[in-house]
């Protein structure tokens, strides 16, 4: 189970790179991979991997939460404040991404830009719907 969810998460995570890091030569289609992230997972049977679109308005934040279940966070576009309990505040941009493990407090997730929209692309790993 678990194999087939890491060959699933590889595909998501190659079909969201932006076309910097995605290059493709017309004339003999020679497709250039460039590695983006890697995190060791807990050894535990996911039994989902759910994949949701977050769109922040300028400015806009989301309040503190926690989530149980892991993720990995893909920003698609903008800048995004971000702050996980035990962290220091990081600032990411478009084409970077983090984890959160199952059960971590989010802090701080914020819009910085007061004119851009920014989005995430979340893959969730649950144990449920």
């Amino acid at each position: 189970m678990k194999s087939k969810i890491s060959i699933l998460l590889f595909i998501l995570f190659q079909a969201v790179l932006p076309m910097s890091a995605q290059a493709q030569d017309n004339d003999d289609h020679n497709l250039v991979i460039q590695d983006i992230f890697l995190q060791k997972t807990p050894d535990i049977d996911y039994k989902n991997v759910k994949v949701s679109k977050i769109q922040f308005p300028p400015g806009a934040e989301a309040p503190r939460h926690m989530h149980d279940y892991a993720t990995f966070v893909y920003v698609l576009k903008g800048t995004i404040e971000n702050q996980l309990k035990g962290e220091k505040v990081k600032i990411f941009e478009a084409g970077e991404m983090w984890w959160e493990p199952r059960g971590t407090v989010h802090l701080i997730s914020r819009n910085t830009h007061d004119q851009q929209q920014a989005e995430l692309l979340i893959f969730s790993l649950r144990h449920h719907h």
